[in-house]
């Protein structure tokens, strides 16, 4: 390279380094700003958001020093990640809100507990907050006794109906060595 194109690399360079938007691993367009830029972009019109687009920006979440981060990625929990295809997948790895949630911590608990609770709650994303919950507390037991204390707390007879039949409904399939465990945190 020759000195007299020095300049025009320097200028090209600038130019480059000043565009509003970087480029994820997938090509996806993603504002600049982090954590709070991406989340800006997922509480977007979700059908004109590209999947993923939508994949690389949970992905790209810092949960741990945004625990806000909570309330979208709890509306994500129903986006399963479209590089799997129909191949059965765990849902960690195939919801990465659960992920996502995960490493924004115990503080979201609250969050995805209301989550089981409400009536408008897809069964889907019921039981991917449940799932984030057991993630979250890295046992079965300790999810099961989150949502068996949550549902006595529960003045709604329905809600607390909904928490206790995630309850059940997980408690089932623990593994054998953790059943009785499982069955009596249901039972608490």
């Amino acid at each position: 390279m020759t000195t007299k194109n020095l300049p025009t690399l320097i200028v090209t360079l600038c130019c480059l380094a000043s565009v509003p938007q970087t480029k994820a691993s997938d090509g996806c367009p993603l504002p600049k700003g982090g954590t709070p830029a991406r989340l800006d972009y997922l509480r977007g019109d979700r059908s004109t958001l590209e999947p993923k687009c939508i994949l690389e920006a949970i992905n790209h979440i810092d949960g741990r020093s945004y625990p806000q981060a909570g309330a979208v990625l709890i509306q994500y929990l129903d986006f399963r990640d479209p590089t799997l295809g129909q191949m059965w997948t765990p849902a960690i790895m195939a919801y990465p809100a659960i992920g996502a949630l995960y490493i924004v911590g115990k503080s979201v608990v609250p969050e995805l507990i209301e989550a089981v609770a409400r009536p408008d709650t897809s069964e889907v994303i019921r039981d991917n907050a449940t799932s984030a919950i057991f993630t979250i507390y890295r046992s079965s037991v300790g999810g099961i006794t989150a949502l068996v204390s949550a549902a006595h707390e529960e003045k709604d007879p329905t809600a607390s109906g909904r928490l206790m039949g995630q309850a059940r409904k997980f408690a089932a399939r623990c593994r054998p060595a953790e059943r009785n465990d499982c069955e009596s945190a249901v039972l608490k």
